[in-house]
């Protein structure tokens, strides 16, 4: 296996960045200035995810803080508006040992310790590689593309849970009277259907994932017979 950073350094940048860009655009409702036009927005996109890249791929690599080796890899997906594949993070040693591995996110993870995770080399990941880089890319970024506005998330986030041990939780229905908002009548017949299409859903989605899990045990496997 390679890692992410290894694979950021040997896949196309041009091509990485119009994935990217195509998995996920920008939306317009979250830009504050209306008036400027979408190809400006592009361009701009286009420049900070290319920036962002050459900063990850020139930066050094560091282990995991936890001493865990951990691995990403691509599933088939059934995620509505999502074209491509879900990519997943587990721990190594889960997908060897646990019948159900956990996966996990990566989102407050410092950019320098997800250069070092690796990258599973399934064969339906390979195939979508640029899919699985680019889900990567956006995660790690989601709070900017700076580690100083990571470090400040994660300290809005504990302050936010300090305050949030220290409030009472109110019912949804109380909140719902304060500010005038009254619930649809349910529809039965809509909400059966629905849950079902949910269930399918999770039941693929899992079916997939652990299909992945399998691919990657046989691997190892293989590989401990030959070393």
């Amino acid at each position: 296996m390679k890692t992410v950073q290894e694979w950021l350094r040997e896949t196309n940048e041009t091509d990485l960045v119009e994935t990217y860009c195509l998995r996920y655009p920008i939306e317009l409702f979250m830009v504050e200035d209306k008036n400027v036009s979408v190809r400006y927005l592009m361009d701009n996109q286009r420049s900070a995810v290319r920036g962002f890249i050459q900063t990850l791929r020139e930066m050094r690599a560091a282990p995991a803080e936890d001493g865990n080796t951990w691995v990403f890899f691509g599933c088939k997906s059934l995620e509505q508006g999502k074209d491509g594949p879900t990519t997943y993070l587990c721990q190594l040693e889960d997908i060897l040992r646990e019948e159900q591995p956990q996966h996990y996110s990566c989102l407050l993870t410092d950019f320098s310790e997800v250069m070092g995770y690796l990258i599973a080399d399934t064969p339906y990941t390979l195939r979508n590689i640029r899919d699985v880089l680019a889900d990567i890319l956006y995660e790690i970024s989601f709070t900017g593309y700076t580690q100083e506005e990571k470090e400040r998330e994660r300290a809005s986030l504990d302050e936010a849970e300090c305050e949030d041990d220290e409030q009472d939780v109110r019912p949804i229905e109380e909140l719902w009277a304060e500010v005038g908002y009254v619930p649809e009548p349910p529809d039965e017949a809509a909400e059966e259907l629905k849950c079902r299409a949910q269930a399918a859903e999770r039941e693929f989605s899992e079916f997939c994932f652990m299909r992945e899990v399998g691919i990657i045990r046989a691997q190892m496997a293989e590989q401990s017979k030959v070393s």
